[in-house]
């Protein structure tokens, strides 16, 4: 199946809702053109001599490079391990998305999703420890994992595609894993939610983990969430009913950016007003983020970095003093690229504690058009570190960690 550019068109039936809940400020002038930061490349990252593919093809031009057949990663990363997949699940062997790391019992955890299976390397002993994906008498399975600061690993449902009729009302909104019976369980109150449909197993329920350990559920068609691991209380805080969540982002300030699906039959995949919204927890306030002025194409993944700086997947970012800079300085050679066949937006998915972002890109292409890359706001360089769909985590001990072609890979951010 090759997923295109259609995938990807917003439906309009969501921002007059919000507009009614917030009001729609005035759009503010800001700058189109990248501010020229001084070049200091990430030592985490290899030279752009080494790069399978250049970022500016990897994020805004058509990917049809047939000699990324072959599964491919940058030399500077080592193997740390081979993962030893389950006897059934040997023949998917490119399905593996790194989660979570956690410190725990004295030594470090690299937790990853298999197709049926969490799996759980430690670096210290080398050794792994296999657990079911099945949320506990449920039809579901983890789908992201979640670990707050007491080392409690949590996780987001999904489908499981071996159930061809899920029972949906008995889909819990978190589970928690049991350290002693080693296994995703329903915690209370994550049953009596009423946005739990049979809709929600398409992922339509955005959730942020906060500094503070407290889970926002940002539910389509239904409102905003605040859940409490340690009273175990679910409390709504904001009702937005007909509301497609897109994405949310946690900001330095404790607040959290979310976005609301647009469409306009007469700016098709632009990015439009009144579609970024901001949610300050402390005041139960919604209010609208101004946009950029001129054209900006659509985007894919929502961020914050550690200076504050709001990032729109690989389009630009609006800095502190709320002044938004386009990465690419010609979008009209992005716009050309909208209509082919073959084209998705890179997702902007982490930010590295060098201040690097990485970007996961995926059309079922068998590595033609997917992978992993990576981009150094300070240099305004990146390339392509892989061409297989992963997912890539960093750990307290500043390493990073992918998996490729059945392979656990670590990298230290400052070697």
């Amino acid at each position: 199946m090759i997923l295109t550019i259609f995938a990807f068109i917003w439906h309009n039936d969501s921002v007059a809702q919000i507009s009614a809940i917030v009001g729609i400020a005035d759009i503010s002038s800001s700058s189109l053109f990248p501010t020229t930061t001084p070049s200091l490349f990430p030592s985490a990252t290899a030279t752009s001599e080494e790069c399978i593919q250049s970022f500016d093809t990897f994020a805004y031009r058509a990917a049809l490079d047939t000699s990324l057949k072959s599964t491919r990663l940058l030399p500077a990363w080592q193997i740390e391990a081979v993962i030893p997949f389950p006897e059934s699940e040997r023949n998917h062997s490119s399905f593996i998305y790194p989660q979570i790391t956690r410190y725990v019992t004295g030594q470090q955890e690299v937790w990853l999703i298999l197709v049926n299976t969490v799996a759980i390397y430690r670096p210290k002993t080398q050794d792994w420890e296999m657990v079911s994906r099945q949320i506990e008498n449920t039809d579901f399975v983890v789908d992201a994992l979640f670990v707050t600061q007491d080392q409690t690993v949590w996780g987001k449902p999904g489908w499981n595609p071996a159930e061809e009729h899920p029972n949906t009302e008995g889909m819990p909104v978190l589970s928690k894993f049991n350290e002693t019976a080693r296994r995703f369980e329903v915690v209370r109150g994550m049953l009596d939610l009423p946005f739990v449909t049979e809709r929600n197993y398409y992922r339509l329920t955005e959730i942020v983990l906060d500094n503070q350990n407290i889970f926002w559920i940002f539910a389509e068609d239904d409102g905003i969430y605040r859940y409490d691991p340690s009273i175990k209380i679910v409390e709504k805080r904001q009702d937005m009913p007909d509301l497609q969540i897109v994405d949310a982002a946690l900001s330095t300030d404790g607040s959290i950016y979310f976005q609301v699906h647009g469409w306009s039959e007469e700016a098709p995949f632009q990015l439009l007003e009144n579609t970024l919204f901001q949610f300050s927890p402390g005041t139960n306030t919604i209010t609208p983020v101004n946009m950029p002025d001129g054209q900006w194409p659509i985007f894919s993944g929502l961020l914050v970095d550690h200076r504050g700086r709001l990032w729109l997947g690989s389009i630009g970012y609006r800095d502190t003093d709320g002044i938004w800079h386009l990465v690419h300085p010609h979008p009209e050679e992005y716009f050309d690229h909208l209509g082919d066949y073959m084209w998705s937006p890179a997702t902007l998915i982490f930010e590295s504690s060098d201040g690097v972002l990485w970007y996961r890109r995926y059309l079922d292409s068998s590595g033609w058009a997917e992978g992993i890359a990576w981009y150094d706001p300070k240099t305004e360089e990146g390339c392509l570190l892989t061409n297989q769909y992963t997912n890539i985590v960093e750990d307290s001990e500043q390493q990073l960690w992918i998996a490729a072609d059945g392979k656990l890979y670590r990298h230290p951010v400052n070697p």
